[in-house]
């Protein structure tokens, strides 16, 4: 079976910052998620632009692959990361129910497919939700996308938290003096996200 990317995140705006090496490495250390060891078998992969893409995850081969673009904010790669982390998340951890948990708790129409088309946008499907709200939780609204509501509250995050399984990850992926908490974003009142899609 040919492996099947999953839309990709597309291109939106960047500032000037480090290139190439650095900034993936910078990128990775923004990111709390565990991946390592709660996603066995994925393989993470940076490579140069790839026009209208930030990245995209390759099922069923497990395989992350994000694009930088020279001048690239870190920030933005480190969303675009978080995002197919999401992706990975859900296909390795999710299942139906857990998928209707996540849609019943953003409030998402029933009647839309969960998986968009394969390399196209996202932003207005229920596991692009899904991939922005995970990357929203691991860095903060900033990029935040998603056609179908606003960046998680505090309530979104603790159900991202259990349906990702970090409640079960172990205490040396814990990031040094936060007490074994993640340093997530924890949304304050009112704050509210823009657009999404899985391609940038």
């Amino acid at each position: 079976m040919a492996a099947h990317p999953l839309p990709g995140r597309m291109l939106s705006r960047s500032s000037a910052t480090p290139t190439g090496g650095a900034v993936a490495a910078d990128a990775l250390r923004l990111i709390r998620y565990p991946w390592q060891r709660l996603l066995p078998g994925w393989s993470l992969r940076f490579g140069g632009r790839q026009p209208g893409f930030l990245g995209r995850t390759i099922w069923p081969d497990r395989v992350i692959e994000i694009y930088v673009r020279p001048g690239q904010a870190v920030h933005e790669v480190a969303f675009a990361v978080a995002h197919e982390l999401g992706h990975a998340v859900d296909l390795e951890h999710l299942d139906p129910t857990s998928r209707a948990r996540w849609r019943a708790g953003r409030l998402l129409p029933n009647h839309l497919e969960w998986f968009g088309a394969s390399d196209a946008d996202d932003f207005a499907t229920p596991a692009g939700d899904w991939a922005e709200c995970f990357a929203a939780w691991q860095l903060g609204p900033a990029g935040f996308q998603s056609l179908l509501g606003g960046a998680p509250d505090a309530g979104h995050c603790a159900l991202l938290a259990e349906l990702s399984l970090l409640e079960h990850a172990p205490s040396t992926d814990r990031a040094p003096g936060q007490g074994g908490r993640f340093p997530h974003f924890v949304p304050q009142a009112g704050v509210q996200g823009a657009r999404y899609i899985n391609q940038r």
